[in-house]
């Protein structure tokens, strides 16, 4: 078997074991330990919009997160965690903390209304320029152009940001294919707001999509809505422009976030305390820059460790909620982390 499919394959039996466990309930023999999970959705899309999102989670496995958060699990808000890690106090076993990142507008028209009947909090990480013009992100644009394109033919990313579009690839061959999206990814990822408007566009012009992206972003009269509609819901920011800041300068990361947190305070009157890292990744002079911008708390990449006193608020680990519902289960239990090393680590 080929070196590269060990590491999906382990991650499968991991879950497996870990789904396993939560089924068994042998988890709940286990002494219950202090600390809180994060766990990080996106979009949490209708069946007709899902065409359109290079990631999402279907509504109806959102609800059984909820219910089952609900019933079994202790959920609170960003402030409130703050508060108890700014207090030096252990968060109680099972807690567990819902956030949102980007700001798509499914979060106020479909997981919202979810999360107040079950009277649940949350927080939505709000990338700012974004919501600006109610424009999607720019991964679903990409994504919506590859899955609907006309044209085979997809150029490489420029090497430079204001150079030429390379050599075409053929994405009907699966290899070469994945190689050029990935590139395409890396490179947006990088790209300044604009600079990513102009080779959408550019990409958009070779393979001529059939399909343009409806409008996936919240506005601000929806922030608005969400705030007043669901006042258990916290507003919080992740950047303007929805930038790396680990590969940003600090007048850059400065500017992210300041620009940012006062974009959110005009709209809706409340300056936002809490920011999550665009990508997950974090730099040391990003979290320098975090309580001088007046920030209480940043969720840095994701991990399976337990928030608590001794952790980093400027870097909170937090779990991908698109894991299947068994892992959900195993990795939110108060016990988890007194199972073995080998059950709890390498996903």
């Amino acid at each position: 078997m080929p070196t590269i499919a060990l590491v999906p394959l382990r991650r499968q039996v991991l879950r497996l074991a870990q789904g396993a466990l939560a089924r068994s309930h042998a988890l709940d023999r286990l002494p219950p330990r202090g600390g809180a999970t994060v766990l990080m959705y996106h979009s949490v899309a209708p069946p007709h919009l899902t065409r359109f999102l290079e990631g999402h989670l279907p509504v109806e496995e959102f609800e059984r997160h909820v219910a089952f958060l609900a019933a079994e699990r202790h959920v609170v808000g960003i402030s409130e965690l703050s508060a108890l890690l700014a207090a030096g106090e252990e968060p109680p076993p099972g807690t567990v903390v819902i956030t949102f990142d980007d700001g798509y507008r499914d979060n106020l028209e479909v997981a919202a209304p979810i999360l107040a009947r079950h009277g649940l909090p949350a927080v939505v990480y709000l990338a700012t320029t974004y919501v600006d013009g109610g424009e999607t992100q720019w991964a679903d644009r990409l994504h919506t152009m590859v899955t609907t394109r006309t044209h085979h033919r997809c150029p490489q990313p420029p090497a430079e940001p204001s150079g030429e579009l390379g050599a075409a690839v053929d994405l009907a061959d699966a290899v070469a294919g994945a190689e050029v999206l990935g590139a395409w990814h890396r490179h947006l990822m990088a790209a300044s707001h604009p600079d990513r408007a102009r080779l959408l566009a550019q990409l958009a012009d070779a393979l001529e999509p059939a399909a343009e992206p409806p409008r996936l972003t919240l506005t601000w009269d929806e922030v608005r809505e969400l705030t007043t509609t669901y006042p258990k819901i916290e507003i919080g920011v992740h950047t303007a422009n929805h930038t790396d800041l680990a590969a940003a300068d600090g007048a850059t990361i400065w500017d992210e976030l300041v620009t940012s947190i006062n974009a959110v305070e005009k709209a809706i009157g409340v300056r936002p305390r809490h920011q999550s890292f665009p990508y997950g990744r974090v730099s040391a002079e990003a979290r320098r820059l975090m309580a001088d911008a007046g920030l209480d708390t940043a969720m840095g990449g994701t991990g399976h460790q337990r928030i608590g006193p001794a952790s980093d608020r400027f870097d909170l680990p937090r779990l991908d909620a698109g894991m299947p519902y068994g892992q959900l289960r195993a990795r939110t239990h108060p016990s988890f982390g007194s199972l073995p090393g080998p059950l709890t680590k390498g996903l």
